[in-house]
């Protein structure tokens, strides 16, 4: 995995589909199922029309690079949004910026890759 420095501040239009959410760091923290929610949070994020924002923005961060392999990026369904921190393992990191990168979809054919 190639080290990632994350210098570029979160989207603008990632903070305020937060704060409209109710998600941010301490929402997430009052929240007693997440664990049970965070499939649905994610699923309506990746719904959202914040998403490629947030893709392009990890993009230009990473110089259209994957964080795993090194190939060449662009904003389409072949690229998907990663979790350093997995969101099973700290959900409360699942929408945190400095947690997610872009990758490649490892050469899955489109209909079998994880939406991202």
């Amino acid at each position: 995995m190639k080290y990632i420095v994350k210098n570029y501040p979160e989207p603008a239009t990632f903070t305020a589909w937060k704060q409209r959410k109710k998600l941010t760091k301490n929402d997430l923290l009052r929240k007693t199922r997440l664990q049970k929610e965070q499939g649905e949070i994610w699923k309506t994020f990746t719904k959202s029309k914040e998403k490629n924002n947030l893709k392009e923005s990890l993009l230009n961060e990473q110089g259209f690079l994957c964080c795993y392999c090194q190939q060449q990026l662009h904003l389409n369904e072949n690229t998907q949004i990663e979790h350093l921190a997995p969101r099973g393992v700290d959900a409360l990191k699942m929408l945190d910026y400095d947690n997610l990168l872009a990758a490649c979809n490892g050469g899955q054919p489109e209909r079998e890759q994880r939406k991202g």
